[in-house]
């Protein structure tokens, strides 16, 4: 089973009898704080929790921004599934985090055993304020519960039928599924000087097109580290996922991918690198199998996240599936073409310029969202088997034009 599956599993069933259990609770709480209120102090400790999907990461930087313009001189403490810690790693120094708190997800005994771990440290932390930044996730819900902190703040489904996640925020924010991730997250960060919030109405209209994100640069003992991978010199370097698997409704089919990955190589001064995880490799290897091509490569699973990032410096052109690498790569000049299908382009797409966005805008489409746990019951995705290869080929720049 793979950890996005169990993750999803756990969340249900062992998730909502616990948030309705200790949700009984909340009064007591709020009777304490309503008796003993607690003033946030000029230099408080923010605990920010994000479990998955390192894509939602890079959304999220506009907010951390936000909090470090907001309080100069707070204490940012990171919870995630270790999965996502180099992402945050990257960022560490430009938000001032001081420390990075991780989960397992390989396994329910692994991270049952870390999430112990992590609730000790954070009784120890004593932390002033918790942003929840997960959209409708019980296990966040509940950690941010047992955080401690007097202040709390998340997304709430208000008249939406949302996912049942407890009653535990002090700072309820309006999910809005109709506007871009990195909104919604700046909106949570706009509401923590408040006493209290429990209407869904904010104060400030932010704009999408002024978000700024920060701009990834070449390290040279990066570039160095990848002299053993024989990237070739002096081609024009042309990047390619064919999917994860975690969530394969999202993965346009293979088929497809080898009919723009030939197009690609007609022009002899093109290279194909395949990148991602080591859950591309299969996908990966297969198309490898059916061209058999000298100048089309597998790096998926032989790279780490600073190394990649450095390969996007380089490339000239990604071609993927909707998810992380989009929003990674958008820290970089490279041309993005992204595919959607199962979920909004509106909602998830990657920011910024040099970025082609592929939608059918099919009846059905988008079917997945965080209101639905990104579980839809389709299994045929005519959303996306509906982009055309020769329209992806026809957008794409192939030919050297010796610029």
């Amino acid at each position: 089973m793979k950890p996005y599956d169990l993750f999803r599993i756990l969340d249900r069933w062992i998730g909502i009898p616990l948030c309705l259990f200790f949700s009984l609770l909340v009064p007591l709480k709020r009777a304490w704080l309503y008796f003993f209120p607690k003033n946030l102090p000029i230099s408080p400790k923010i605990l920010v929790i994000k479990l998955v999907e390192m894509g939602a990461v890079v959304n999220a930087y506009p907010f951390f921004k936000k909090i470090k313009e907001e309080f100069p001189s707070a204490e940012i403490y990171i919870l995630t599934f270790s999965k996502n810690l180099e992402i945050f790693e990257l960022f560490k120094e430009s938000i001032n985090i001081k420390k990075i708190i991780t989960i397992s997800e390989e396994g329910f005994i692994p991270m049952l055993i870390d999430s112990i771990r992590a609730l000790w440290l954070l009784s120890y932390l004593r932390v002033d304020v918790t942003v929840d930044l997960e959209f409708f996730a019980r296990a966040s819900a509940l950690l941010t519960f047992f955080s401690g902190a007097p202040k709390t703040v998340g997304f709430y489904a208000y008249g939406f039928e949302g996912l049942y996640r407890g009653n535990f925020l002090t700072h309820r924010v309006s999910y809005n599924p109709l506007v871009h991730t990195a909104v919604n997250y700046l909106s949570l960060a706009e509401n923590l000087r408040t006493p209290f919030k429990s209407s869904p109405e904010v104060d400030l209209f932010i704009d999408k097109s002024s978000l700024v994100f920060p701009a990834y640069h070449s390290v040279e003992e990066i570039r160095r580290s990848l002299d053993p991978f024989k990237i070739p010199p002096h081609k024009r370097l042309f990047l390619m996922n064919t999917g994860e698997g975690n969530i394969p409704l999202r993965e346009w089919p293979l088929s497809n991918f080898k009919i723009v990955a030939e197009a690609i190589l007609k022009e002899e001064k093109n290279v194909l690198l395949l990148i991602g995880t080591k859950d591309a490799r299969p996908k990966a290897e297969e198309l490898m199998g059916r061209l058999k091509h000298e100048r089309m490569l597998n790096y998926c699973g032989k790279t780490n996240l600073k190394q990649l990032m450095e390969i996007f410096l380089m490339a000239d052109t990604l071609i993927a599936n909707d998810g992380g690498l989009g929003h990674m790569a958008m820290l970089t000049p490279i041309k993005k073409y992204i595919l959607y299908g199962p979920e909004s382009p509106q909602v998830f797409s990657p920011l910024g310029s040099n970025t082609h966005v592929f939608y059918s805008h099919w009846p059905c489409s988008p079917c997945l969202s965080v209101l639905n746990h990104r579980n839809s019951l389709c299994r045929n995705n005519k959303c996306l088997q509906a982009i055309d290869p020769v329209h992806v080929i026809e957008k794409l720049d192939l030919k050297d034009r010796g610029v």
